[in-house]
């Protein structure tokens, strides 16, 4: 029991709080920890299941814990690209 409970956290962490703290990270460019911690877990609770629910209806298949691990992860290596991308465009720039 106490391990579902481990699992349940860790799945929730890495679905929900990771995917929006980093769309929060990349869109606000701000390092306050609280903003970045209350943007990003809004961001995650509302558009997270939104994103799972078009990205099913568009695939035609059901939700399942693959698509939304998998959505999670497309999110986290997308923004992690974008944020690689910026540092680089700003050390060229100077």
């Amino acid at each position: 029991m106490f391990e579902s409970l481990i699992l349940n956290i860790l799945v929730f962490l890495y679905v929900i709080v990771a995917p929006g703290v980093s769309l929060a990270w990349l869109a606000l460019r701000d390092r306050d920890p609280l903003v970045l911690i209350t943007v990003g877990l809004t961001l995650g609770i509302f558009a997270m299941p939104l994103m799972v629910f078009v990205l099913a209806v568009l695939l035609g298949t059901y939700f399942s814990a693959t698509l939304i691990l998998s959505t999670a992860t497309a999110v986290l290596l997308a923004t992690f690209m974008i944020d690689q991308l910026r540092k680089r465009k700003d050390t060229k720039s100077q």
